[in-house]
């Protein structure tokens, strides 16, 4: 399979500039998705060290797995934003953007002079977007905004353990990835807002607001606590729900079942011989629950097939009669799967420098809505281009680099 390239004139955000002043991940995952869609990215780093992810494990030649896969065709300007010779960089880099995206403590971008009131000073029209662990506002506004702290006062970890016990760290980066992806949708509301009224924004964006508003399901029993329902049931997704989790194999993998539905449960039970296990008086109330007297039956018959068969072989029949029980992957089999390859969500970008960089694709790229990938910057790569399109001379340039502003 293979998905044709969208010209970047017919993407839908090209001609728009977005500054880009955040680092690490929620932010630069933001910006990397309005690349993806044709903006220009102008990552502006430190001069000397430059954004930190650049040195995440594993690293490439140059520069991190990570930072390529989410920096994909920025280009980079080194400079020290609070040095007085920066200071007509950030007025004419302000006078040129559409979009600006900061991910500092709330008060950061102010105090270096790259904060709201200073940008749409200059640019009435600008669309800022702060992202933050927890928001502009609020007790914990000022805290640093670690993806773990988040999900821990979301209720994303607490409920799921034994007095004595402790919660599990989580394996996926919830709230940063959340906080990324509300960004985008803030971003492009905010822009379609521009181009009706005129009018910039100034979107403040909480990772912590952001995961807890995908948490219905999760947080559904303490919503109704909280109004004092007289149904005090949860909805077992996963959990007790032994028709909804993961089972070990033969070969001591795993698969997970998705057998919520009474019809592929009644398909299931009758394809492996166990029909005694089908309840003519289930009802639809039954599919998010734990089942009742039946949990302890359902788990014991699921179990007991999954460990009679390896996995791989165990997947391939249930495929064959469509029922969903999916091979639990580890992360080297997920980007050699056969769904990772024909849905090219895994690229290769050869480089001369950094050898082959390997790229997440964006989910849009079969919608001719965005553009492939290519490799990050290196810092400062593009430091005199981006300067000398905002008019700077070369004798301004070089003062610049003489004092250390720049490099």
């Amino acid at each position: 399979m293979s998905h044709p390239s969208t010209p970047d004139l017919e993407l839908p955000f090209s001609g728009v500039k977005v500054i880009d002043l955040s680092r690490h991940l929620p932010g630069p995952w933001c910006t990397q998705y309005l690349s993806d869609l044709g903006a220009e990215v102008i990552k502006v780093e430190h001069v000397g060290f430059g954004d930190p992810s650049r040195y995440n494990p594993p690293r490439y030649n140059r520069d991190s797995v990570y930072f390529h896969s989410v920096n994909s065709r920025k280009r980079s300007i080194a400079i020290d934003l609070g040095h007085r010779l920066a200071e007509p960089f950030k007025h004419r880099l302000f006078r040129q953007a559409d979009i600006v995206v900061e991910s500092f403590r709330p008060g950061g971008a102010h105090k270096l002079g790259v904060g709201y009131e200073q940008a749409s000073a200059i640019n009435p029209k600008v669309i800022y977007c702060s992202i933050s662990g927890f928001g502009q506002t609020g007790p914990y506004a000022h805290s640093p905004g670690h993806d773990l702290a988040i999900q821990s006062l979301t209720g994303l970890l607490g409920g799921f353990f034994t007095p004595g016990d402790f919660p599990r760290n989580p394996p996926f980066h919830a709230a940063d990835y959340a906080g990324g992806a509300t960004a985008v949708i803030g971003i492009l509301a905010a822009y379609i807002k521009m181009l009706r009224s005129g009018k910039g924004s100034n979107v403040d964006i909480s990772m912590y607001d952001s995961v807890m508003s995908m948490l219905d399901i999760r947080l559904a029993g303490a919503l109704g606590r909280a109004t004092d329902l007289a149904d005090k049931r949860e909805i077992e997704v996963w959990g007790t729900n032994p028709r909804y989790r993961c089972y070990a194999t033969g070969d001591g993998k795993a698969v997970t079942v998705g057998l919520l539905e009474a019809k592929i449960w009644a398909k299931f039970c009758t394809l492996i011989g166990r029909s005694d296990l089908i309840s003519k008086d289930e009802s639809l109330e039954d599919r998010l629950t734990s089942h009742g007297n039946n949990t302890v039956r359902y788990e014991q018959g699921v179990a007991d097939f999954c460990r009679s068969m390896p996995r791989d072989a165990l997947v391939a029949m249930m495929r064959e009669h469509g029922i969903p029980i999916t091979p639990v992957y580890d992360p080297d089999e997920a980007i050699a799967s056969d769904i990772a390859q024909s849905r090219q969500i895994v690229s290769q970008v050869p480089d001369a420098v950094e050898g082959t960089v390997m790229h997440l694709a964006n989910p849009l790229q079969h919608s001719g809505l965005v553009r492939d990938r290519k490799i990050g910057p290196g810092l400062g790569e593009h430091t005199r281009d981006i300067l000398q399109e905002l008019d700077f001379s070369t004798a301004e340039m070089d003062a610049m680099a003489h004092a250390g502003v720049i490099e």
